[in-house]
């Protein structure tokens, strides 16, 4: 049997220093440089083994900061900074599905997506491998010319974000989102495993092609213990700040 990547046995030799407790919480980690001599590898095939402890929740990375061993009461949420982490999330979830196929759009999603007469509707719940914990019931509207290309047994594997982007090569130009919070209705503490009336987080994410054409419309209802939402905010002189977008463009 051939041996594991470098990358993937430097991140496999980390994990098991965190979990012996030798690198402790708020510990910071070996720069780049210092790994790289450490262990003979080079600086990219060591960034691929941060990028894993990232994704694990094991590590924080901080520009020009360091790395950093997330700390135990943060370690189980899951962090969304970016459109591109809801395909990350595919790598440390799966998907239970409730519901796929066509359906008659309610009247708001009618007119969304400017009078489709059938859209295909995913119903879902997102669960972690690790502790089979439920992250947050989806329920997502997708158009039909793409929707009829795609198999429920990849939607129970892969997020639609991914499938749109790596397997029907869907250019994906833009995004809105809203978030709010609101209360469990008895529906969603039964597929969240709350009590009923317990917070959740309201997410509604859009996501739009180069022609400005809605592509899919998607809610994720999630458990408040399970998400943490991080901003950015970067200072710029006042005369550089353009007119805020109504959307965001989604990195490449």
């Amino acid at each position: 049997m051939a041996s594991a990547p470098h990358y993937q046995r430097l991140a496999d030799d980390l994990s098991r220093q965190i979990a012996s407790g030798a690198l402790k919480p708020g510990d910071k980690l070996p720069t780049e440089a210092e790994l790289t001599e450490r262990f003979g590898l080079s600086r990219i095939t060591v960034r691929e083994a941060l990028k894993i402890l990232q994704n694990r929740g094991l590590i924080e990375r901080f520009a020009r900061r360091g790395s950093f061993v997330r700390r135990r009461s943060e370690k189980n949420l899951w962090e969304m900074r970016s459109i591109d982490d809801l395909i990350e999330l595919g790598t440390d979830t799966e998907t239970r599905i409730i519901s796929w196929g066509l359906v008659d759009p309610p009247g708001e999603m009618a007119r969304l997506f400017g009078g489709d007469d059938r859209l295909y509707r995913l119903r879902a719940v997102r669960i972690r491998r690790d502790a089979r914990t439920p992250i947050y019931f989806a329920q997502n509207y997708l158009v039909r010319r793409l929707g009829e290309k795609l198999r429920v047994e990849d939607l129970a594997k892969r997020t639609i974000v991914d499938l749109l982007r790596n397997e029907l090569s869907v250019r994906l130009e833009a995004a809105t989102e809203e978030i709010e919070v609101g209360a469990a209705t008895a529906e969603l503490a039964r597929h969240l495993g709350i009590a009923h009336g317990k917070p959740v987080l309201l997410q509604r994410i859009n996501l739009f092609d180069e022609g400005d054409r809605i592509l899919q419309a998607g809610m994720a209802w999630w458990r408040a213990d399970q998400i943490r939402r991080r901003f950015s905010v970067v200072q710029h002189p006042v005369e550089s700040i353009a007119r805020p977008s109504r959307r965001r463009r989604i990195a490449e």
